[in-house]
């Protein structure tokens, strides 16, 4: 991991820019020492930077402000904006003295090879930064009316009551079929009792008796 880290990597600016438009950007030190850091831009004359030079605590962080100065923003020009931050460690016995000189001249005695250089990108949009109502426009206005998660439970609800109601209905036709099935037998068993009851009731004709 690098001894400083910047938030964000990319500065972002959008149009109009005949305004002062500012972004915070984050240092981070990573490492258990003091590192002194400078930032430097190859447009210095479009850019305020607070502050350009300043220490860092080991394991903390420290914001700088750069803000974009108006200018004649042409659309079709490509715009090379770029920032620099320089960092080096220092000592603990070398603080005070850091403390007595000038940060830029303790900077110049420091050689380039003891430096750490992380590069930060400008990128400059020639449309203006979509306000949070604006960027909602995009998404269809039914995912944004009803979002996925409010759609879950009423899509589980009737599956759960189609689950239920299946197996009960198939339940409930299976005993009506066996019920009538059942009528039916007893109905045959109690037609078959009767007729056996009239043929044993019925009288018996007798030819040898029988006289004309």
């Amino acid at each position: 991991m690098e001894p400083l880290v910047t938030i964000p990597q990319i500065l972002v600016f959008n149009a109009p820019y005949n305004r002062l438009q500012s972004q915070e950007m984050t240092l981070i030190n990573n490492t258990e020492q003091v590192l002194m850091f400078k930032l430097k831009t190859n447009n210095a004359q479009h850019y305020i930077v607070k502050p350009t030079v300043g220490l860092v605590e080991p394991y903390s962080t420290s914001k700088v402000l750069i803000s974009l100065c108006r200018f004649d923003f042409q659309p079709r020009t490509c715009y090379q904006h770029r920032f620099i931050v320089e960092s080096f460690y220092i000592p603990v016995e070398g603080l005070q003295q850091c403390d007595r000189e000038a940060p830029k001249a303790f900077f110049k005695r420091t050689p380039r090879s003891d430096m750490g250089v992380v590069r930060i990108r400008v990128r400059l949009e020639a449309t203006p930064a979509l306000p949070q109502k604006e960027r909602l426009a995009d998404v269809p206005a039914q995912a944004v009316a009803e979002p996925l998660l409010d759609k879950q439970p009423a899509l589980e609800e009737p599956q759960k009551a189609k689950r239920l109601r299946g197996p009960r209905s198939w339940f409930l036709w299976t005993l009506l079929i066996l019920a009538f099935v059942v009528a039916v037998l007893f109905i045959g068993i109690f037609r078959n009792e009767d007729t056996s009851k009239d043929s044993s009731h019925s009288p018996v004709l007798d030819n040898g008796n029988l006289s004309i």
